[in-house]
Order: C-alpha cells, then structure tokens, then sequence
C-alpha cells in the first residue's frame, strides 16, 4: 500500500511492525490498551536473564508477581516504539475493530480509521477439538490439569499458559514442568499404577525417568510418536483464532 496502514493488536509482532513500517508509510495501531513496554537489557544484560535471576520467570500463578503479571497485557520488549507514539509519528487507537466498511474500520468506540491495509497481530488461543477423551477438558474446552496432570489416569499436559509458573508455555521454561512429569510417572509405575489427580502435585519421585508404553501425554504444540522407545506423545497444532 501507498498510505494508511493499521496494525491491529499490542503485542510484540505488532510493535515490531509497527516500527518497521512506520519509516515508509503512515501507521495507526488498534489495541484495547496502550502497549506495556519493558527494556529489552537492563545495565547491558538481556530483560530474560534478569528476570530470571530474581525469580520472576518462575513465579508462581497465584502468588504476587503471577497475580500482577496476568491482570496486565503481555509486555512488549524494547522501547523503540514510544517516542514515535509519543510525538504522533505511529497513531495509537485504545479500542477495538468491531467491522469493516470499504476502506474504514470501524471501532468499539464509535469511531473508524481509513486504512488501505490491515495487519492482524491478534494472537490465539489454544483449542482441543482432536482430544476426545472424557474427563480432559472442561465444559469450554480447556484442559483440566493441575500442575500439567490430568484428572484423567495417565493423562498429562505440556506447555500450558501458567500451568506450573510464568514461563511454563515458552521453551526457557518448559524443562521444569517436564521434570516434574516424569517424576509424576515414575512415582506412579514404581508404586505399580498409573499417576492420578491425587498425587499431581507431589514430586517426590525418586529414581531414573521413564516411559511406559500405556502412557498418554498431551501437549498442545506438536505431534509426533516415537517408535524407539514405544511412547506416544498426543498433540496437534492448536486451532489459531484471533482473540
């Protein structure tokens, strides 16, 4: 396009673009809420391995810091992006895209932007429709779990926005909830069953990780089997909707 652009979402990507773009063209950004920008480095160091250091990646759900954390939009990383908000150089619309008329937006707020492109950075959220065992997922379609385990025997999840800490979903943070999976299993085989939802939490497991054939993990990532060892690992891509 020659002129208006408008990224619609607060998030990283549409930051990123919105910067990028705003060089040549003019940017408008539809989120609900101005963006939470956070520095990329602090004293030189990277935003992650700080947070990391004072505990912040691996807080608690319900604990301060995961209680503050979840009521606030996901931060955006770098600053780059608000001295052009500031001084006008990238519009910024607090509200939402209801419809579109022709070349127009129209907002929540009533009002619309004149646009000859739309970038949607919206997100997505996890859906489970392939995972058709009772007892899985609860009456929206959401998995059931308590630390990644299941009310189901057997039945573990992966990967799960805040399922044990603030970084359970992304790779930095996903190894702790693996550990204490496999711990969950083989605590269950030694005591010669199938881990349940009264021991989801305990992680007094001891000995080395391994897996049965019968076992049956979910994540919602990615699907694979291994035929090496004879566990199957159930998951599929999770339908992408903008939210």
């Amino acid at each position: 396009p020659e002129r208006e652009v408008v990224v619609v979402g607060g998030g990283n990507s549409a930051a990123q673009l919105a910067l990028e773009l705003a060089a040549v063209r003019e940017v408008t950004m539809v989120t609900p809420r101005e963006p939470w920008f956070v520095p990329s480095q602090v004293l030189g160091i990277s935003s992650y391995h700080v947070m990391e250091r004072f505990g912040i990646l691996q807080a608690d759900p319900d604990g301060p810091v995961g209680r503050y954390v979840r009521r606030r939009s996901d931060p955006v990383f770098g600053k780059e992006l608000q001295p052009l908000l500031r001084d006008g150089r990238v519009r910024l619309r607090a509200s939402r895209v209801v419809g579109a008329e022709a070349d127009w937006l129209l907002l929540a707020d009533g009002s619309s932007v004149r646009t000859q492109a739309v970038l949607w950075c919206t997100g997505f959220h996890s859906a489970f429709p392939w995972l058709e065992v009772p007892g899985a997922l609860d009456a929206e379609g959401a998995p059931r779990s308590k630390g990644g385990a299941s009310p189901v025997p057997g039945l573990h999840w992966m990967g799960l926005p805040w399922q044990s800490r603030l970084d359970s979903s992304i790779v930095h943070g996903v190894h702790a909830d693996a550990r204490r999976t496999a711990r969950r299993i083989v605590e269950a085989d030694a005591l010669g069953g199938v881990p349940g939802p009264d021991r989801a939490g305990d992680e007094g497991a001891r000995g080395r990780p391994e897996v049965r054939g019968g076992e049956r993990h979910a994540r919602g990532q990615e699907r694979q089997e291994s035929g090496a060892s004879g566990s199957r690992i159930l998951g599929g891509r999770p339908e992408q909707e903008c939210r």
